[in-house]
């Protein structure tokens, strides 16, 4: 959230109430979301997709998972009336920036992993 806050304070000067993983997260027509956020600003991530607070991402998920925080966390900024009209031109207009943002931050993550790279994981042997 920082680096995302961080690349463009200016678009998120309001932090989301909450960010939780729900399983199998849908509209109500029973269509399958990555994120969705409330009116009270809650934002959820579908964690069949992107995992729940124990499991870590998967790495080739990472730049859509970053995108769709990004994304629901713009929703955020929005007013409920905003909320209300955000569809066609206006939502595609969100998707772009939460992309350009992603991609930014991964590239900080990236930079930031050069800088100080990560042991891989290593199995005990038997």
């Amino acid at each position: 959230m920082t680096v995302i806050k961080n690349f463009a304070p200016e678009l998120y000067p309001v932090a989301p109430t909450s960010i939780t993983p729900v399983r199998d997260l849908s509209n109500w027509m029973g269509g399958s979301l990555q994120g969705y956020t409330d009116l009270s600003n809650n934002i959820q991530i579908n964690a069949n997709l992107y995992g729940d607070c124990k499991t870590p991402v998967d790495p080739f998920l990472t730049s859509e998972f970053l995108q769709t925080v990004a994304h629901e966390w713009l929703h955020v900024q929005q007013s409920t009336f905003e909320k209300a009209l955000t569809h066609g031109p206006l939502h595609s207009q969100i998707d772009s920036n939460a992309e350009i943002i992603a991609a930014n931050v991964l590239k900080e993550f990236q930079r930031r992993r050069k800088a100080t790279p990560q042991d891989s994981c290593t199995c005990p042997s038997r």
